[in-house]
Parts: structure tokens; sequence; C-alpha cells
């Protein structure tokens, strides 16, 4: 299938769409997809509402970061779709930098500098800001600065901005900070569905194959509301005298 570049001498219906600000959106990675949730929400409800959602009949989890490579593509697609207007609503206080940051999964809640990564029961870190990496599994903290338990703080974001944001950082974006499970941040929600194909607003278009060129499809996505619209078209391949009066068809 080929998008239409030009609809020209094409009857067809226009569906315009506004939006007033960034929303929920969902991007797939080495075989896993991922769900970005910007509802604020503390530590242990965005855990319970991931556990709640599921792609394909999958269920999802906090996310999990097991190499650099995931780490860049999750924090590339975050700060691509959060504007730093909304970094205000997913903001830690002064336990946490005043930085913006969004959950995923590690945490040391049951005991203290025993990090794990939820629901698979992992552990990946050994310790505090002197600790190390269990059976060299991958962990992004900055190096020698984090987890602090600064005030307690027993789960991890990954940052949107540097932290802290009002004296020289040392911790880039990207990196990992151990904050209070009390802050109210977004979330990423991961789903092991595999190389499927998912649905997206990226289909919207007017689509065609280039063997039958005279129809094609309209399609268009709606992810809010978990519908699409698709209508089929079909149009001569010349234009028609500017007297021929147009009547729409319905099958």
């Amino acid at each position: 299938m080929s998008k239409i570049s030009s609809l020209k001498y094409i009857p067809v219906l226009m569906l315009i769409l506004t939006t007033t600000g960034y929303a929920d959106f969902q991007f797939i990675f080495n075989a896993h997809t991922y769900q970005v949730i910007t509802t604020s929400s503390s530590w242990e409800a965005a855990s319970a509402a991931a556990r709640s959602k599921t792609v394909n009949g999958v269920q999802g989890y906090l996310a999990h970061i097991d190499n650099l490579q995931e780490n860049t593509a999750i924090f590339n697609q975050l700060i691509a779709n959060i504007p730093p207007s909304d970094f205000r609503n997913t903001s830690a206080g002064f336990e946490g930098g005043g930085a913006a940051y969004v959950w995923i999964g590690a945490n040391d809640i049951s005991t203290e500098g025993i990090w794990f990564w939820v629901d698979v029961g992992t552990q990946f870190w050994q310790g505090r800001t002197g600790g190390y990496s269990v059976d060299g599994r991958f962990n992004n903290w900055p190096l020698g600065t984090e987890p602090d338990n600064f005030q307690q703080q027993d789960a991890a974001g990954i940052t949107l901005t540097g932290f802290p944001i009002d004296v020289p950082p040392f911790g880039a974006p990207g990196k990992w900070n151990d904050v209070d499970i009390n802050n109210n941040f977004y979330y990423i929600v991961e789903f092991d569905t595999g190389n499927t194909f998912e649905i997206n607003a990226g289909l919207n278009d007017a689509w065609y194959y280039p063997a039958t060129a005279g129809q094609g499809f309209l399609i268009s996505v709606f992810p809010d509301i978990q519908q699409m619209f698709v209508a089929w078209f079909t149009y001569d391949t010349e234009r028609p005298p500017e007297d021929v009066q147009a009547m729409p068809v319905s099958y």
C-alpha cells in the first residue's frame, strides 16, 4: 500500500481533528509495546494501573529497562511527545531536585538498598550510591550519586530534565533517580507483545495499491476512544467534464 501524495480530482470526505494538548501515546521497540500515560499518579497507583492494562491480551507492567538502547529509545519518545510546558505536571519537589520524571518499575520498597523490577522480582542493584550491579544487570543511575535514599526514596523515575534543576545538575536527562513514591508523575507501561502490528494514528491518511490505483482507503484512527474510521473510495482516472453532476454512492 502507498500513500496518496495528492487528492486532486478525488471526491473525499474530510475529517478535521483538533487537539488542545498532548495525550497518552504508544510506541514499539524491540518487540515490546510501550504506553506512556500522562495522568499524574503515585508510584503504587501507577503500578496498579499498569497491571490493569492489556494489549492484544498481554498484561502490562511498569517498564523494565534492560539496556542502554532501550533506555535511549524510551527517553527519545518521552522528549518527542511530552512538551516542556507539561513538565510541571510530572515533577518532584525538593527531595527530587524539582526535576521532571516518568515512573519506571524499579523500586526498593520491600528492603532498602535491594532494587528490583516490579512484577518479575529480578534484582538489578544492591546498595545505595556505593552499591553495585547484580549479575551485571543494566542500571542508569548517575555514577556515584544515586540511589541515595534522601528523605525515604523507594522508587525510580527516568528524568526528563537534569537534576537538581536549580544548581549545576549531577544527573543528566535520561538518567534515573530514586524519589519518594508519593510523588505524582506520568508513567510508562510495557507489554511483551512480540513482533505484532499495532493499529495506531500513524495510519491516518488516504492509501492505495499501485496495481489498482483507481481506488483506495481513507483511514482515521482515534486512539483515545479506541475506534477507527475506514472508507473505500474510487474515482475516474481522467477528469470528468465540468457539467457532470457528482452523486455520492454508499454500499
